[in-house]
């Protein structure tokens, strides 16, 4: 399965965003996980 860069940054941008907001820091393992649950959640699993 090749991963496609574009939807990754897409899917990550919000949660960028927010921690940014917050003036907060995120590690790229915590961003990975926190994509992942979203992506879940919009699926409905």
């Amino acid at each position: 399965m090749t991963i496609n860069q574009v939807e990754r940054a897409f899917r990550a941008w919000s949660i960028l965003v927010e921690v940014a907001r917050n003036r907060q820091a995120i590690k790229y393992k915590e961003l990975g996980d926190e994509t992942a649950q979203r992506a879940k959640i919009r699926e409905g699993s």
